[in-house]
């Protein structure tokens, strides 16, 4: 009988699509399992992967050679600064960006007329702190403290006039007494000693650092100034000398170390430029040059090669510079360390071993006085500044309790319910704000803290929707936006600021009225954090209000349960009173035996299972419930167990192929038919 040629036909291209299915599906599985591929399929698979590596060497190789190139020309952008200040050219603005001395007024602020008394302007400092919670401890017990006057005393040198004249002056930074802190660090940093110290957020530890520096910085300069008048003639025969700056502030972000050589700029005014010894002609010699990344490199190099006294840079730019020998610490005689529990942390250590002990930076015993300031020291951190970083014979002040907040803040816990969602927090957020301004539109100074950069980007536009006046600063932000928007909200040009960690510390900003907390610290190790953020508002004596928005449960990210305990130590130390429901939350917690509760309640129990191929029930602590694992058995007879994630993807590598077999049968299809 013989078979019609249709189906002849039919049954060729049956077998063709069979094919097609096996072959695909020993590519997928049998490379899995050890099998080896055809030649020609082996040789296909490594030209392309070849040709992959070397287009990906050649790109990273390329993106090298163009950093070196960009590296090399800002090296000899700063040595034909050099060159020119040696000559006794001025170099202000060479860069591109002008430069010129600020102004009173840019400084201080317009003066009113009907402001004759002073407590009314920019930065003024009251005593606040119960001088009986003032601890010391160490060396130079015998150094007094400070006169309210910021007077001199016959066991220290007294401070120079133009600091005195800027710091009490009626048009200047207005201070009316030091406080404590002050009282006690400055004469200590006059008298040369080494300084541990902490206190609260806003009691003025920026100052009490800086007056003795300035001081020392100037006293230094003046009998250098006296020998080069008798021994030097005519310029130095050294061409090109690295910038030296005699003292060294270094902060963990940009917008505390841009704050910090602002300060500088406003004790320093009116001051006459100190004059390097190395070039006496040069014109453009300043105070103090600020130096961190995220920016572009040569206006800071201009800076550096006027010549600077203090250098005021974070770890990784300052870094970078002394890699390229275009900073020398050689002549560095004062250490500065802002913030210094971060600065010692894991993330910041290796650059401050490379900055202070793998540079020329004179050592500890070589006469290098170091001064350690923060409102937070853990004992680990403690002990390794005490280790590396000071002199045996360091003096110790703690004002107040260390890491407590600051009792002049008025702190408040909100619960969020349902799910604690960023949706549920804003819910909340939008309500706080309509209730303290009456009108959304019209806000107090506020600030917003999140834990991410993503979060705070959506909250910002969300309030813009609003018709919320907000501004936002974080890591994914470039350096000129994060100033500018730092700016706009001291300017009063927006009302609220949502913000990462990047300005919870040292940030000085006047008049904050409210602080809120939208993400509580991730865990424990992070709750210094929480003290950082309050100190926002509340600064130089002045109330504020702080608000954290609490998540019951242990969800990892999300709940805020294991931070109950420390919540509780915030508000007992400060003396605020905590609501009905935070104890209540604690007593849910403890009925479970202390076994970690998920978002809303204990987790699921786990269920029996038998011997098969389908693994224990676990409960997830990110997701907050309980996931099971599939086995799935490998082309090679093994059992796979496969995160939770990569689930489903053994059966989405076959589909593409069979849906590429059915392709290639219809095509032979098409192929006939048009033939036919």
């Amino acid at each position: 009988m013989q078979v019609p040629r249709c189906s002849t036909l039919l049954l060729k291209l049956f077998l063709l699509q069979g094919l097609l299915l096996i072959t695909d599906k020993w590519c997928v599985s049998g490379f899995s399992a050890g099998n080896r591929a055809p030649p020609a399929v082996r040789s296909c698979s490594k030209t392309g992967n070849s040709k992959n590596k070397v287009r990906k060497q050649t790109a990273r190789r390329k993106a090298e050679q163009g950093i070196n190139r960009k590296l090399q020309a800002d090296a000899d952008f700063f040595w034909q600064c050099v060159s020119k200040r040696d000559r006794g050219i001025d170099i202000a603005g060479v860069s591109g960006k002008k430069w010129h001395r600020p102004s009173r007024a840019e400084l201080f602020g317009e003066v009113r007329k009907d402001d004759s008394s002073r407590g009314k302007l920019n930065a003024t400092i009251t005593t606040t702190t119960d001088e009986g919670k003032v601890t010391r401890s160490g060396g130079a017990m015998e150094i007094p403290v400070m006169d309210n006057d910021f007077g001199g005393n016959a066991e220290y040198d007294a401070l120079p006039g133009f600091v005195l004249q800027n710091l009490l002056g009626a048009d200047r930074m207005r201070y009316t007494a030091p406080s404590p802190i002050q009282k006690h660090c400055v004469p200590l940093g006059l008298v040369g000693c080494d300084i541990l110290a902490s206190a609260q957020t806003g009691s003025g530890k920026t100052v009490g650092f800086l007056l003795p520096l300035i001081a020392s910085v100037a006293k230094n300069r003046q009998s250098e100034s006296k020998v080069d008048k008798t021994t030097h003639t005519g310029h130095s025969k050294q061409k090109k000398t690295p910038s030296s700056p005699a003292a060294l502030i270094l902060a963990p972000t940009r917008e505390l170390a841009l704050q910090i050589d602002l300060e500088i700029d406003k004790l320093t005014f009116g001051a006459p430029p100190p004059i390097p010894s190395s070039a006496s002609k040069a014109t453009a010699a300043r105070w103090s040059a600020c130096c961190y990344g995220g920016a572009t490199a040569r206006p800071q190099l201009e800076a550096l090669a006027s010549g600077v006294e203090i250098l005021v840079a974070t770890p990784g730019r300052l870094a970078d510079f002394l890699d390229r020998d275009l900073v020398s610490l050689s002549n560095c005689k004062f250490l500065v360390l802002d913030e210094a529990d971060r600065m010692l942390d894991m993330g910041f250590e290796p650059q401050l071993r490379k900055i202070v002990e793998q540079s020329d930076m004179p050592a500890r015993t070589d006469g290098r006085q170091t001064l350690l300031f923060s409102a937070t020291f853990p004992k680990a951190l403690r002990v390794i500044a005490e280790k590396s970083y000071l002199r045996p014979n360091f003096a110790r002040v703690a004002v107040g309790k260390v890491g407590a907040s600051n009792k002049s803040v008025e702190q408040r816990i909100v619960k969020i319910e349902g799910d604690g969602t960023k949706r549920d927090k804003l819910n909340v957020l939008i309500e706080i704000l309509r209730e303290q301004g009456g009108n959304i539109k019209q806000q107090k100074p506020t600030i917003v803290f999140t834990n991410k950069k993503h979060v705070a980007n959506w909250i910002a536009k969300q309030l813009t929707q609003k018709s919320v006046r907000c501004s936002q600063i974080h890591g994914d932000r470039t350096q000129g936006q994060r100033e500018s928007a730092l700016q706009k909200f001291r300017d009063r040009k927006v009302d609220v600021l949502v913000a990462t960690d990047a300005v919870s510390r040292g940030i000085d900003i006047d008049n904050v009225a409210h602080v809120i907390q939208f993400d509580m610290p991730f865990g424990v190790k992070e709750f210094e954090s929480y003290t950082h953020r309050i100190g926002r508002t509340g600064r130089a004596g002045k109330t504020g209000i702080a608000t954290a928005f609490y998540v019951p449960g242990y969800q990892a990210k999300v709940g805020n349960a294991e931070l109950w305990s420390l919540i509780k130590g915030s508000f007992d130390e400060s003396g605020m009173e905590l609501p009905e429901w935070f104890y209540q939350e604690n007593q849910n917690q403890g009925n479970n035996n202390g076994v970690r509760q998920g978002r809303q309640g204990a987790p699921p129990k786990r269920r029996p299972h038998s011997r098969s191929t389908s693994t224990a029930p676990m409960y997830d602590q990110s997701r907050g419930r309980t996931v099971r694992s599939q086995s799935v058995i490998n082309a090679s007879g093994l059992k796979n167990k496969p995160r939770s994630r990569d689930r489903g993807r053994e059966s989405s590598n076959v589909t593409p192929s069979v849906n590429k077999a059915d392709e290639e049968l219809k095509s032979i299809l098409d192929e006939f038919l048009a033939k036919k």
